[in-house]
C-alpha cells in the first residue's frame, strides 16, 4: 500500500455524520491528513494485512477508533510498516514489554493507553465532534 491509499482509507473511515452521529468537521481532517503526510514515507508500506501470518489478531480499536495513530515501524526485514498495537506488540514483543513496565502508572494525570499518554490521542473536542452540515 503507498501512503495516498492509507490515508485515503483513514479519512474515508473518520466519521461522517451519515448515520445520525457526529461527524469529524473539516478542520480536524485537514490536520489528520497533514500529520499522515508528515509521517508516512513515500514508496511502497506494509500493513496489518501484509503480516496476517503471524497468527496474531489486529486490534479492533486501533482500527476502527484510532487508526490515524498506527504505528509507523521498520519490520526486521527492513520494510516500512503502518500497524496496530497488537502486531507491533508481536513483532517488537521485547521492546513493548519494557514500555508496559515504564508505563504501569500514569503520567500527568493522563492514563497510559499503549505505550503512549492518552492525551496525544485527544483531538480537541469542537474540531472532531462537530455535528454534520
Amino acid at each position: 500500500m503507498h501512503k495516498a491509499e492509507i490515508i485515503g482509507r483513514i479519512l474515508s473511515d473518520l466519521p461522517n455524520g451519515e448515520d445520525g452521529g457526529v461527524a469529524c468537521s473539516e478542520a480536524y481532517r485537514a490536520r489528520v491528513t497533514e500529520s499522515l503526510h508528515e509521517r508516512l514515507p513515500e514508496g511502497q508500506i506494509q500493513t496489518c494485512d501484509d503480516v496476517k501470518d503471524m497468527s496474531v489478531e489486529c486490534c479492533s480499536s486501533c482500527h476502527e477508533v484510532d487508526s490515524e495513530h498506527l504505528f509507523l515501524e521498520t519490520l526486521p526485514g527492513g520494510q516500512v510498516a503502518w500497524i496496530c498495537c497488537a502486531v507491533h506488540r508481536k513483532l517488537f514483543l521485547e521492546r513493548a514489554a519494557a514500555d508496559d513496565s515504564a508505563n504501569l502508572a500514569s503520567r500527568n494525570g493522563f492514563p497510559v493507553v499503549m505505550g503512549r499518554m492518552h492525551q496525544e490521542y485527544v483531538a480537541p473536542r469542537n474540531e472532531m465532534n462537530e455535528p454534520a452540515n
